[in-house]
């Protein structure tokens, strides 16, 4: 993928940068001057004795003054004299409650089976609607026809608020995907504006919205640009899903 492709999709679904990698400094080390050297004249013996007791003092206060003050602290040695490096622990989702409030879609995909579909409302649950760029559809569209395992057509019966009202005659569309590797199933219900951009206005299934609050439970944004990157890995990694569905009414 080129990097102009990846940055019109981020700008698409607002993905944030990228951190800066901090790097240690590399050591420094103090070498002795040997006696002998070609070139060299002989050092008077006081004066050699002064600057060996010079040199004893750097190396018992670790020889980084001067660079540990400008840079603000000392480094921390393990036994072998290489920097240590703090362990990253990994985040371990925490069990939440979900809001109560659900919309309730049925459709149908094959012929002879409907199903019906709970997806949690997304204010309720990050205390927002999520506002999608036109941009985003039109990448999908896109991505859709060179990707084999992703489908597309009429499927949404019926749409049903978390209000109990009938909000079936609208422009919907459904996502389903799954990952290829890790076997995450999610869905994601829009509502297409006038303008074509849309509006992200419920998640689901419960497992993955479980998720997604578990692993951010005190941190909305985080869970904002979680959601945003797998939208731009929809459009810019096909082999990245298992198999893709993206549906709309079947009275459009």
């Amino acid at each position: 993928m080129g990097k102009k492709a990846k940055s019109e999709a981020e700008d698409a679904a607002g993905a944030p940068g990228e951190e800066p990698v901090m790097k240690p400094a590399a050591k420094t080390t103090i070498k002795e001057e040997k006696e002998g050297n070609a070139g060299d004249a002989e050092e008077p013996a006081e004066k050699k004795s002064r600057k060996k007791k010079s040199e004893d003092s750097e190396d018992e206060e670790g020889g980084f003054g001067d660079e540990d003050s400008e840079a603000g602290g000392e480094e921390e040695f393990d036994e072998t004299g290489e920097p240590t490096e703090e362990t990253v622990q990994p985040r371990v989702p925490i069990k939440v409650t979900l809001p109560e409030e659900r919309w309730s879609m049925k459709i149908k995909i094959d012929a002879d089976m409907q199903e019906t579909l709970d997806l949690v409302d997304l204010q309720k649950l990050f205390g927002a609607y999520m506002t999608i760029k036109k941009k985003f559809f039109d990448d999908l569209l896109t991505t859709m026809p060179i990707a084999k395992h992703y489908a597309a057509g009429k499927a949404i019966e019926s749409v049903t608020g978390f209000d109990k009202q009938d909000w079936t005659k609208n422009s919907w569309i459904l996502i389903m995907a799954k990952e290829a590797k890790s076997r995450l199933v999610f869905w994601m219900l829009y509502k297409r504006l006038e303008d074509l951009s849309g509006m992200l206005v419920a998640v689901g299934p419960n497992a993955f919205a479980e998720s997604i609050m578990g692993l951010f439970p005190d941190d909305p944004d985080s869970r904002n640009e979680y959601l945003k990157k797998l939208m731009i890995w929809l459009t810019i990694e096909p082999s990245r899903w298992k198999s893709v569905g993206v549906f709309v009414p079947t009275w459009l």
